[in-house]
């Protein structure tokens, strides 16, 4: 009997030995997914947990509780828009001009990251 690879039958679990990066961005991707469909409120850690590929109690070791995991995922999905934003603050444009490359940074971050 021929056996299935692995990435076929079922994607790789991820764990924290040796991919502690991989596993938390996996749970803050799934999690995003979730929260933008759900809700907080209606958000399952059981499906965060499953769209990642990692169990629960992995969830929880990164994650205190689910009120951490959402503001950890508002923090991962601003600090992008932070960065682009404060880059147009801190130039040297005249003001009008910062204004406007103000807002296009924050529409054109909000337009290229949504879930």
């Amino acid at each position: 009997m021929a056996q299935l690879s692995p990435d076929r039958e079922h994607p790789p679990r991820l764990g924290s030995r040796g991919q502690p990066e991989e596993s938390r961005a996996a749970i803050l991707k799934a999690a995003a997914n979730e929260f933008s469909e759900h809700g907080i409120a209606g958000a399952r850690t059981d499906s965060i947990a499953r769209a990642a590929g990692v169990n629960k109690a992995l969830l929880y070791y990164y994650f205190k509780d689910k009120e951490t995991l959402y503001g950890s995922v508002l923090d991962n999905a601003f600090s992008g828009m932070k960065q682009k934003v404060f880059q147009v603050l801190d130039s040297d444009l005249p003001s009008r001009q910062k204004i406007m490359a103000y807002a296009g940074a924050y529409f054109d971050f909000i337009a290229s990251n949504q879930i």
